[in-house]
């Protein structure tokens, strides 16, 4: 059910509106815990309307460059907002955003070892989203989620299928290689985008809590230099270890302890001592720990990003 949830979250998303008031009742809680063994103490993620839904509703934008933006399983069907922030802000830069609907990465497949599934994932995701580059010609897939990010820019080059030739391999590392996260990208191409938005003074201090992939990857700073450039010296990279959601990790009871334990190491201390400042974070797992064991809530970059712009 874990390895599965792109599947949970697209049906979840199609009945949004009941299932959200169904999974805060007492009776769904101890369902969950029956059968999948959730801790009655942790919160149920909500679900939303369909990204692609609302993207297909859109009228397109004109532009002369195009690019991918990857519907993960948490942007698509539990958090659209966080993906409709990235469109509006990668369309204030000038692009033109293709959303992606390939299907999974493979992160919580490979998450929880059901690595033969995660390879047939993995290839149908590869095969759609390299002949989607190439016939876009867009200039990179970007994504959302950083555990995603380093599934397409690591683990598949990995998980490669028994017997692939030089050309499958070299089409994957060609994808890995045009993968980056959406505010790493934004930075990244900050003198050569079509167009840059005016910046309005900002005042909110920032913390960034950083993703344990991300950090183990490319550090905190491929979010930290993008807002940066929005936030300045308002911006402060906690100095934190792992959330102790880490996917399924936190949600069952047998961890539910230790999860909370974890985070209260640094990062529920940190979060508490920065009263006054907006907390950010690019993780879905992570923001979902700093709600459960502070009550805080916590942006994503791109939502951060976009509000700043007024977008």
């Amino acid at each position: 059910m874990f390895g599965h949830v792109r599947r949970l979250n697209a049906l979840g998303s199609r009945f949004h509106a009941i299932a959200n008031i169904v999974n805060a009742t007492p009776i769904a809680k101890a369902l969950a815990h029956a059968v999948l063994g959730v801790d009655p103490r942790r919160s149920i993620p909500a679900f939303g309307a369909s990204l692609f839904d609302w993207f297909r509703k859109r009228e397109p934008v004109a532009a002369t460059r195009t690019v991918i933006l990857f519907g993960d399983c948490f942007s698509a069907y539990n958090e659209p907002g966080v993906g409709q922030s990235a469109v509006r802000l990668l369309e204030a830069f000038g692009y033109r955003v293709i959303l992606s609907d390939v299907g999974c990465c493979g992160r919580s497949l490979i998450s929880t070892g059901l690595l033969a599934e995660a390879r047939g994932e993995i290839a149908r995701a590869s095969e759609a989203l390299t002949e989607l580059l190439a016939t876009t010609r867009a200039d990179a897939v970007l994504v959302l989620e950083p555990s995603c990010a380093s599934a397409i820019r690591d683990d598949w080059l990995e998980l490669l299928p028994e017997g692939t030739g030089a050309e499958a391999r070299s089409a994957r590392e060609s994808l890995a290689r045009k993968t980056f996260l959406v505010e790493e990208f934004l930075d990244a191409s900050w003198d050569a985008h079509p167009r840059r938005p005016e910046i309005p003074k900002q005042h909110d201090k920032i913390v960034l809590h950083g993703h344990c992939h991300q950090k183990a990857l490319w550090t905190s700073e491929s979010s930290g230099r993008f807002l940066r450039r929005i936030f300045g010296k308002d911006l402060s990279v906690l100095d934190t270890g792992c959330c102790g959601m880490a996917g399924s990790f936190g949600y069952v009871d047998r961890r539910y302890d230790l999860s909370m334990a974890i985070g209260e190491e640094r990062l529920f201390p940190a979060v508490r001592a920065a009263s006054d400042a907006v907390v950010c974070a690019p993780g879905t797992s992570c923001r979902h720990q700093i709600h459960d064991g502070t009550g805080r809530e916590a942006l994503h970059p791109v939502d951060l990003a976009a509000r700043a712009l007024g977008l």
